[in-house]
């Protein structure tokens, strides 16, 4: 029987090197270890495996050899401190206001979260070596995802963490050396001809494709990002020339892929949205709590074409979406989408009445 948790992510990772892919599942509680028996099971092993310790709301976890030493090693980074026993009022601060409406609070106002990375001894276990190697997070910033991936083509794992609260993190190479994210972001600058934007992510995916890669991130009064990756850590914003800004604004983005859904071996783009207030619905010209999907066919010359509209009702009608994933679930060759709702909590047993809304992220 599985370990029940409020379940945020998942990572998939061959920790102990047995040749068979296992599970950890982030959680408000902290993270969740299942090995794989090669038998159709799996087991919880958080506990033996020196990770039943973080009780930190995570959020995103990625497995990845960051020390080349054939082993996968683990990163998990946290989101806000808060205890659901003793929430604050709907509008009951500033922090808890919309817009000019009343709304759950946070996570502006809350406390964040420092985030860990686990080296793996060999054996089973991990060890927390976060502050030794630089990726402790003394800010406590609100982490989000998070990736491994060589950004420079040096053969090292680099690392990329989104946040809400602050721009984008990457910590390079195995020294963990953070790379410069001032005011000016001198690694991260736009197009001659894009307007200038800050590099925030707000509940954002991150994609890694062959050397180069591009990130998306967004909120409702943001647009989607797209970053040509330059080379020697250097990227640039192409969101307006590629396309993807125009379609993307407004939405709030909760997951999105490179995937060649056109099976001609270009990456197309797909995103999921929805925003995290149902209140918005009472505001006059804001983006709605439902909100499409968007599918962006890619055009071979480095831009892509919004065909949601005539890709179907499943893409076309609005809904709440949470979280993606892309598989080919028939082994027909044909890659799908399986896109995650917001969880509604049982009936109130003392109201008889069902919840006004889901159980969104704060």
């Amino acid at each position: 029987m599985g370990t029940p948790c409020w379940a945020n992510g998942a990572s998939v990772g061959d920790y102990n090197n047995d040749g068979w892919p296992d599970l950890l599942v982030t959680c408000l509680s902290g993270v969740v270890l299942y090995r794989n028996n090669r038998d159709g099971t799996f087991t919880d092993v958080t506990k033996s495996a020196g990770l039943g310790g973080d009780s930190l709301w995570a959020t995103g976890a990625a497995f990845g050899d960051y020390d080349s030493d054939g082993w996968d090693d683990l990163f998990v980074s946290h989101y806000v401190d808060i205890d659901l026993t003793r929430l604050d009022a709907f509008g009951s601060r500033d922090t808890c206001r919309y817009m000019g409406i009343d709304v759950q609070c946070g996570p502006r106002g809350l406390k964040g979260s420092p985030d860990n990375l686990y080296h793996n001894n060999h054996d089973g276990t991990f060890t927390d070596v976060s502050k030794r190697a630089g990726v402790s997070d003394p800010e406590h910033r609100f982490g989000l995802t998070a990736i491994w991936c060589d950004f420079n083509n040096d053969g090292k794992l680099d690392l990329l963490v989104t946040t809400t609260d602050s721009p984008i993190t990457c910590i390079r190479e195995t020294a963990m050396a953070s790379l410069p994210m001032s005011d000016s972001r001198p690694a991260w600058r736009s197009a001659p001809t894009e307007p200038r934007r800050p590099t925030w992510a707000s509940r954002s995916a991150i994609i890694c494709t062959r050397a180069h890669f591009d990130l998306i991130s967004h909120f409702d009064d943001e647009y989607a990002a797209l970053y040509r990756n330059d080379g020697d850590m250097n990227f640039t914003e192409a969101s307006a020339v590629s396309g993807i800004a125009r379609s993307t604004s407004g939405q709030v983005g909760w997951g999105d892929a490179f995937v060649d859904f056109a099976n001609n071996g270009w990456q197309d783009i797909f995103l999921v949205n929805g925003h995290v207030y149902p209140q918005v619905d009472q505001i006059p010209e804001r983006a709605s709590y439902h909100q499409p999907k968007l599918l962006f066919l890619n055009q071979r010359n480095g831009a892509f074409k919004d065909i949601s509209q005539s890709a179907g009702d499943a893409i076309r009608i609005p809904q709440v979406s949470r979280g993606m994933a892309i598989g080919d679930l028939f082994n027909d060759g044909h890659l799908e989408a399986v896109v995650e709702k917001p969880f509604w909590p049982a009936h109130d047993p003392a109201s008889g009445r069902r919840p006004s809304q889901p159980l969104d992220q704060l």
